[in-house]
């Protein structure tokens, strides 16, 4: 590793150990977050818009737009993605939980969720919160 860098640019040496494989990202995070204080981390996390702060503003803007959501709740959910997936729905058992279906169905049911949210069908928060 380059002393100099370390002297002069700190922040780079410290990158470069992750990009050498010497240290992992996750490591390093830690590293740094023990390191600053309380007050530090917190405008550390306001500076890069990822105090709570900013999703305040989200979870509002989900609250208010939900009226204009075509699936508005679990069940509707769990109806659309069975309709949408006739070849999956004889496996259909509503007696089950999510964890009781095969992985392939589970994959199927959390990538479907991802694509109809991106696509405006339902809220944020119903698609954190929805289960098979």
């Amino acid at each position: 590793m380059n002393a100099d860098l370390f002297k002069t640019d700190p922040r780079s040496y410290a990158l470069e150990l992750v990009a050498d494989g010497l240290q992992t990202a996750d490591h390093l995070l830690l590293c740094a977050l023990k390191y600053l204080s309380h007050d530090d981390c917190r405008e550390m996390l306001d500076m890069n818009e990822l105090s709570p702060r900013f999703y305040e503003e989200e979870e509002e803007e989900d609250q208010e737009e939900a009226e204009d959501f075509e699936l508005s709740d679990e069940e509707e959910v769990r109806e659309a993605f069975w309709e949408e997936h006739p070849r999956l729905a004889k496996y259909r058992d509503d007696a089950k939980s999510q964890n009781d279906y095969n992985a392939d169905i589970r994959t199927a049911f959390v990538d479907w969720v991802d694509v109809a949210n991106r696509d405006g069908r339902m809220s944020g928060d119903l698609a954190r919160e929805v289960t098979l």
